[in-house]
């Protein structure tokens, strides 16, 4: 479901693109498709932490800060 979201979301990024730049379109059109732009980065970017090597490297970021404040709250 995600990746045809992503196929959509791309499919519709790659045809707008060259509407975004153009000089006719006003501002609040340019402004929505900017949006549109925008939201499909963040979009993706959580596609991406969704990949397991990702996942794995903050899951042992955490385990690693975890380990540290359990030990300085044992220190005292």
């Amino acid at each position: 479901m995600i990746n045809n979201q992503y196929n959509e979301e791309q499919t519709f990024l790659d045809h707008s693109n060259d509407h975004c730049v153009s000089p006719s379109m006003d501002n609040e059109t340019m402004s929505r498709c900017l949006k549109i732009q925008r939201n499909f980065k963040r979009f993706y970017f959580a596609t991406k932490l969704r990949s397991s090597w990702i996942r794995i490297l903050l899951y042992i970021c955490l385990f690693i800060i975890y380990s540290i404040l359990i030990i300085n709250i044992y220190d005292y």
